[in-house]
């Protein structure tokens, strides 16, 4: 769970995940993470640090659509 849409907030909030879970699943579903992006300094910042994360943990990241399960 993720209190903020912020990147610093996502990477807590797996973090948590992973250790409650022990273990790492196989991929990360996220919505577009507006307002991280936003927040960031430029969108290809925001995507590479979230593309370094995904590798950090072994995830593959896949974007979902709003509203979609």
């Amino acid at each position: 769970m993720c209190y903020s849409e912020s990147f610093e907030s996502l990477c807590e909030g797996l973090q948590n995940a992973v250790w409650k879970l022990g273990k790492v699943p196989q991929r990360h579903r996220t919505d577009r993470l507006s307002t991280a992006v936003n927040n960031a300094s430029d969108r290809a910042e925001f995507t590479e640090r979230y593309q370094g994360l995904m590798r950090h943990y072994g995830l593959e990241g896949k974007r979902r659509k709003p509203g979609m399960e």
